[in-house]
């Protein structure tokens, strides 16, 4: 995986020596990573709600024939809902559904490859899933709701039960 984590940064920072720095929504931004909500409840397992940590997005400018922008992430989360550890790397786009008064409303989602810590079985879980968000802006700031539902999440976990909403913040800089 930290092959996976540097090749991908050097293909990011390669990327934005030659990006078309005209568009706005080309550039750098950073992701707070900080809350979550289990739908489904362990009744053996209590999860934790608040989940910090940070990721470096690259956005690439339009995408999809001008209609979304497109971007790539690299995440951490210093403590999942057990107490573990995850890594993301993700390719995604944002389409804007809505403008009003300086204010956005718009939806996505990421293709991802996460490995996914679980300390009390002392395993990892990794594989690749879709995570659709949607969430509202304005100005610089993003603060987005993402979705994992059950079938990626029994795909990575085994047969356990899950859907797992969480927030993040966006800043571009």
């Amino acid at each position: 995986m930290k092959k996976i984590f540097i090749f991908l940064a050097f293909v990011l920072i390669s990327v934005n020596s030659f990006a078309d720095k005209s568009d706005s929504f080309n550039g750098w931004s950073v992701t707070v990573y900080g809350l979550s909500h289990h739908v489904t409840k362990s009744t053996s397992t209590p999860y934790r709600e608040v989940n910090p940590g940070l990721g470096l997005r690259k956005h690439f400018g339009e995408c999809f024939w001008k209609t979304a922008n497109c971007f790539a992430e690299l995440s951490y989360i210093s403590k999942n809902s057990l107490d573990g550890k995850v890594q993301m790397a993700s390719v995604g786009s944002k389409w804007t559904l809505a403008k009003i008064e300086g204010w956005r409303l718009h939806a996505g989602g990421t293709i991802t490859y996460l490995e996914y810590e679980k300390p009390l079985d002392s395993v990892t879980y990794n594989g690749v899933t879709i995570i659709p968000f949607l969430g509202f802006g304005k100005g610089n700031w993003d603060f987005d709701v993402s979705v994992l539902s059950q079938k990626p999440i029994q795909s990575l976990m085994g047969k356990e039960d899950k859907t797992i909403y969480f927030a993040h913040l966006n800043y571009r800089f």
